[in-house]
């Protein structure tokens, strides 16, 4: 695939969640390109794809918009 670093796949469509979270800060990026404050506020939405927001020295990082490619 040119030009495209992540692909919004069948996976990434919110289906419905889970049920109450926590308020830890724990932040991730999910497949959808939003950034959520843990896991489970991403699972609520519905979203089960996602990586940490957190880089190696603590720092927060920037949640990148996926790309829609043909496949």
């Amino acid at each position: 695939m040119t030009g495209c670093d992540t692909t919004i796949c069948e996976s990434c469509i919110p289906t419905g969640g889970v049920g109450p979270c926590t308020m830890q800060f724990d932040p991730v990026c999910g497949c959808d390109g939003a950034q959520y404050s843990n896991p489970c506020m991403a699972m609520q939405q519905g979203i089960f794809t996602y990586t940490s927001a957190i880089g190696p020295n603590g720092q927060l990082l920037p949640c990148t918009q996926p790309s829609t490619c043909e496949v």
